[in-house]
Formats: C-alpha cells, structure tokens, sequence
C-alpha cells in the first residue's frame, strides 16, 4: 500500500483497525417496530445487547437509567421528537456517548441541524445494516481511545480509575485506608 500524506497514525496502525470483537450495548430509539426489530436482530446476532424503546420519553428515560455504550436514535418520533431526546441526553447527561440519527430526512438543513445539536452520525434511511454496526463500533471505539476510558472501570455509578485507583460513586470520591489497596 503506498500511503501519502499527513496521517496522525502510522500504516501499521492503520491496519490493526478495530478490535475483532466489542460487545456494545445499544439503546434504538426507533417507532417504526419492524426496523426496531430487525436492527435488534441484526446487532444481537453480530454478539452486542441491544435495548429498545418506540416513542421519545422512553428512550429518553432508558438512556437516562442504564449504561448503553451507544444509541440509535430516530428523529421522528411520536410524543418527542428525537432532536428533543437529544438536546436533553447531551444537556443531562454526565458522560458522552455517542448517538447515531437514523431518519428519512434527507435534506442537508437536516443534517446540519442535528450535527448542531450534538449528533456523532447521521443515516439517511434505508440503511445497510453491516453500514450501521462498524459505525457504532467505531464511534464507541473512538471515544474510548479519546478519554482514556480504557482505564475506567464503571459498573452504574460506581467508578474505579485503574491508573490512579482513585474511585468513586455518583460523582462523590470514595478513599480507602491502606490496607483497602492491596
């Protein structure tokens, strides 16, 4: 392969790619139900745990209550829009994740709105479904390199950083006596 240019990575980098397997656990925000559950079946099949939710303030409440490593949301949506659901993820919520829009608007306005409003991916439906997952990979893969999350452990508000062993819950920092250390 010849490889020109300004690249931030080496070649050799390059061609690791992703890693083989990250089971992801996914929220899909969609109330269309037989995408809903054909995108379950294919990401459960692919080995991630998706989770779904048919209207705005379910999913908002979903993503709001568990750990989804990422969401794929729709933007329109009965009771909330998805552009709603994602101004109040991306204003609430205390860590990143990242958040796909998978809708039939088409027009660059649309676009541009929602990657104003905090959106990591935008697809226009129909989708290929193989298109979807590498994205989700991807992004959820990005974001663990880019803050270090690598060293995170988090089990619901509970947080143990394995460089510095400080931990943490609900934000609050926890200290250990010596002997809890070891």
């Amino acid at each position: 392969m010849n490889y020109s240019g300004s690249y931030s990575i080496t070649p050799a980098e390059a061609e690791k790619g992703l890693p083989l397997r990250q089971n992801l656990s996914v929220l899909i925000i969609e109330d269309n139900t037989l995408l809903a559950a054909n995108l379950f079946d294919y990401l459960e099949g692919c080995g991630h745990i998706p989770d779904a939710a048919p209207d705005g303030p379910s999913g908002l409440q979903l993503a709001c209550s568990n750990h989804y490593d990422a969401i794929v949301l729709d933007w329109n949506l009965p009771r909330m829009d998805g552009l709603a659901v994602l101004k109040i993820l991306r204003s609430s919520f205390k860590r990143q994740i990242p958040v796909v829009m998978l809708t039939a608007r088409d027009q660059l306005g649309d676009k541009l709105k929602g990657f104003e409003s905090g959106l990591d991916d935008y697809l226009v439906k129909p989708i290929a479904l193989p298109e979807l997952e590498i994205r989700l990979r991807s992004l959820v893969h990005r974001l663990k390199c880019s803050n270090g999350s690598a060293d995170l452990l988090t089990v619901g508000e509970l947080e143990f950083n394995l460089r510095t062993f400080a931990i943490s819950h609900s934000g609050r920092q926890i200290s250990l006596a010596q002997t809890g250390r070891k």
